[in-house]
């Protein structure tokens, strides 16, 4: 699989979360961003499916996840 090089800016808050998944996971930062795309993406397409993601414990729903990306203005 041929890949592309990415490079992009972040605040030092979103870099310590970034770190902190890394090292929590024991992966690199630049795993933690292709992790986070594939469940972003996998949100998305429930949602056009119509289905709702949400945070189960046992049988019981303890979250629903918001799908922020659509309710916040995208940063420059």
């Amino acid at each position: 699989m041929s890949k592309i090089r990415l490079s992009l800016d972040v605040t030092p808050q979103v870099n310590s979360i970034i770190d902190n998944l890394a090292k929590d996971n024991g992966i690199t930062k630049a795993e933690v961003l292709r992790r986070s795309i594939a469940f972003y993406d996998a949100i998305s397409k429930g949602r056009r499916n119509g289905e709702e993601p949400a945070m189960i414990k046992g049988d019981k729903i303890i979250a629903r996840l918001v799908d922020t990306m659509t309710t916040s203005k995208r940063e420059n």
